[in-house]
């Protein structure tokens, strides 16, 4: 009986240790573009250009003045009729992604949405419009737009 408790105990000790320790936190992450400003303007010709790569092209985008962005297209579609997405990946952060989508609205005018994204890593980017109507990149960390299911 009492090899019983002691294996029960140690089997305890170990699940709960194995646990912890494979866990990763987004705290403890390091921040893949920290090289980069907390805000980049970017102008809509650029996005509007982007929209007419192809599957396997390799480009390189300018994030800000002395910054490019290498990528290698993996996708263009229309996802429907009134959006279009293409994804890129980075060649220079693994697994680092890039995705934009551009939005026709009924108006015929087009707005842009996308974002920056490493799940390895603490920080990314987003697109918004500022105050002058003005497309720009706002970092932020990624647990404020992905939920960590971890726990």
């Amino acid at each position: 009986m009492k090899l019983l408790k002691f294996a029960t105990i140690l089997l305890l000790i170990n699940l709960t240790n194995s646990t912890a320790f494979s866990q990763q936190s987004v705290s403890s992450q390091k921040n893949i573009l920290s090289n980069l400003p907390n805000k980049m303007e970017v102008s809509k010709e650029l996005f509007s250009d982007l929209m007419q790569v192809k599957a396997g092209d390799s480009i390189s985008i300018p994030l800000s003045n002395k910054n490019e962005f290498k990528v290698v297209i993996i996708s263009n579609q229309f996802v429907f009729q009134n959006l279009q997405t293409v994804i890129m990946k980075s060649t220079e952060n693994d697994n680092t992604l890039f995705q934009l989508s551009r939005i026709i609205n009924e108006d015929k005018c087009e707005s842009f949405t996308g974002r920056i994204i490493n799940t390895v890593y603490a920080d990314c980017f987003l697109i918004n419009k500022d105050e002058k109507e003005n497309y720009v990149f706002n970092k932020t960390e990624l647990k404020n737009i992905i939920q960590d299911c971890s726990y």
